[in-house]
């Protein structure tokens, strides 16, 4: 085994041939020696045209072949520079895909007897990067433990089977060894679930931890990381074992918590070196040269010799006292900054869980729906809502085919019908309720009983756009009308909800428009329209409102129908025709300062006054 391992390894070897006179005019730093395994192009000219001493290396790159049931000869293209085992820094990216189109590429024809390194085409794809990392665990091993960095841009643990041995049958068999690798074998640590579990997650909700780190050296890190986080994605989540349970520090974390970027640090026995795992940053090459030439000379300045009359500068050794305090401040900000942030997200849920019903209007159906409505009823100052179902349950009775809600406030009792649905509703959907009414009317022995029908239409569509001029068929307004009936959309319910709410409404102004019939309007009753929006200037927060139906004064307060909600100001001035004037008459076009967005401030919109 030990013979055709260093064959092998001695084989895939490739001397990159390159000027290395031209290359020694260029440099700037002997050291750090820094390895760029299947990094694009790009990072090498960055870092050497910094002067650093850069070497190109490939693990090789996956390759498409013909899907059959037989062993061909491997095809790495791998390559590593000769001195490869004398490196300092090494930045893998394990992202990388670079596919072969071209099957008859690969096929190559072996020798009976000659050993060589196998794989089955039974899947139609082929990633030498596996076998190549397990070559170079041993040398990369050493590297770090001297002291080296290790850059990783991660990927998913991928294992893979390789055949080392000849072919028999037309390469239907291989003479010879079978063994599995995965791409995280360049490193012992990582290549083992037993010291780090890679685990199989991908998305791209990526966050910083919630604590923030107090090392200002860490916390430049993460200065630099978010720099670098748009369009970023991760394939790969890592839990570390115990052994490392002090020396591992989480830079980055999923929705879930689970860490997906982090530093690994030195060891007090055998590892003296870093390892640094990131996720699929969209721009490597930029994050890369900052990293290497911002970062990692602080990190380990004496892989830097070079740069070490820089680096020492910023040391807390030789920092002055006040900059040190500074730092510190830095730090502390930064997990004010965090905590407070932590915070703010927790009352935004808490918000949203208080107000959940005022969107279970818009998405839901059947029993989640009709408790929504109660919900907000009772929020409008509805006192006496029952669910009828309810009722009947707490009284033992099976669930039967009655209304859903009940009003008892006023002397009509208002009996509520719910439907939720994806599309429009139909006659049944919409005159359901009168039937009920029917019912109750003989029931009670009274005539004070009225139907009112809450449909939530087009469910699956975001409210604005949703039909919502012409929900209901124009028979069944008619309808509604004739049978005194009220229909009301529950995009409707909800407008009229968070404009009580961010009002302040009483529910004296609302109560009456539930008890209408036909197409309920949530106009409440303290609003008088007097006009629509005609003209908007951004530059100056005026708009025009042409006066149609009712006067307006200074000092009114006034509303304006917006796509959401009623949003209410006081018409602090009044002017027309460039002239300043107290009270607008109907015909008039009158100029008033608002507080409107040019989005908000179209033409057409309803303006009221507010009459109490």
């Amino acid at each position: 085994m030990l013979l055709w391992t260093c064959k092998i390894a001695k084989s895939l070897i490739h001397v990159l041939n390159s000027n290395l006179d031209s290359i020694n005019n260029m440099l700037k730093y002997q050291n750090p020696k820094i390895l760029l395994v299947n990094m694009h192009e790009d990072a090498r000219a960055s870092l050497e045209g910094l002067g650093y001493n850069v070497f190109p290396a490939s693990l090789g790159y996956p390759y498409i072949v013909k899907q059959e049931n037989r062993f061909f000869p491997l095809v790495s293209k791998h390559e590593v520079p000769q001195n490869y085992k004398e490196q300092d820094i090494v930045v893998i990216d394990m992202c990388c895909q670079h596919n072969h189109d071209s099957p008859e590429e690969v096929v190559e024809e072996v020798e009976n007897g000659v050993d060589k390194w196998f794989v089955n085409h039974s899947q139609g794809y082929v990633n030498p990067k596996p076998l190549s990392s397990k070559f170079l665990e041993n040398d990369f091993n050493r590297i770090l433990n001297a002291g080296g960095i290790f850059v990783v841009f991660s990927s998913a643990l991928e294992v893979k089977k390789y055949y080392f041995g000849h072919k028999r049958n037309s390469y239907r068999e291989i003479q010879g060894s079978a063994d599995e690798y995965n791409n995280w074998n360049f490193l012992s640590i990582t290549g083992y679930a037993s010291e780090c579990k890679i685990g199989s997650d991908h998305g791209a909700t990526i966050k910083f931890p919630e604590e923030f780190s107090k090392d200002a050296l860490i916390s430049s890190l993460l200065s630099l990381l978010s720099e670098y986080l748009d369009e970023a994605t991760y394939n790969c989540t890592f839990l570390m074992g115990s052994i490392f349970k002090n020396e591992w520090i989480p830079l980055l974390k999923n929705k879930y918590g689970s860490d997906i970027a982090g530093i690994l640090t030195p060891s007090k026995t055998q590892r003296n070196g870093w390892i640094i795992l990131l996720p699929n940053l969209k721009d490597k090459v930029n994050f890369t040269t900052k990293l290497i030439t911002q970062f990692l000379p602080n990190l380990a300045p004496a892989l830097f010799p070079e740069q070490e009359y820089l680096s020492w500068v910023n040391d807390v050794k030789y920092c002055l006292p006040q900059v040190n305090q500074f730092q510190q401040k830095i730090v502390e900000v930064q997990e004010q900054a965090s905590l407070k942030i932590i915070e703010l997200e927790q009352e935004i849920e808490n918000h949203k869980t208080n107000f959940s019903y005022l969107f279970n209007l818009l998405t839901e159906t059947g029993d989640s729906l009709v408790q929504a409505i109660k919900t907000t009823l009772i929020i409008l100052g509805f006192k006496q809502v029952k669910d009828i179902d309810q009722e009947l349950e707490s009284q033992g009775i099976k669930r039967q085919n009655r209304e859903d809600l009940r009003i008892h406030d006023y002397e009509i009792t208002l009996i509520l019908e719910v439907k939720g649905i994806s599309g429009f509703p139909s006659d049944e959907d919409t005159l359901a309720v009168d039937k009920y009414v029917s019912l109750r009317m003989r029931e009670w022995k009274t005539v004070n009983v009225q139907g009112l029908t809450i449909v939530n239409h087009q469910r699956h569509l975001p409210p604005l756009d949703r039909n919502n001029d012409l929900p209901f068929r124009q028979e069944m307004l008619d309808a509604s009308e004739h049978q005194n009936i009220g229909l009301l959309t529950t995009w409707d319910l909800h407008r009229l909800t968070r404009s009580f709410l961010q009002n302040k409404w009483k529910h004296e102004d609302i109560k009456e428009l539930f008890y209408k019939v036909g197409r309920i309007p949530i106009i409440p009753s303290h609003y008088e329209f007097i006009g629509t929006i005609q003209r908007f200037i951004p530059t100056m927060s005026i708009l025009g409102i042409q006066i149609e139906a009712s006067n307006l004064k200074v000092g009114d307060r006034i509303a304006f129908e917006l796509p959401v909600v009623f949003e209410e100001q006081e018409c602090e001035s009044l002017q027309f025709e460039n002239h300043p004037i107290t009270i607008g008459e109907i015909g008039m076009l009158v100029g008033t300062k608002t507080n409107l967005t040019r989005e908000e401030a179209r033409v057409g919109v309803r303006v009221y006054k507010i009459i109490r």
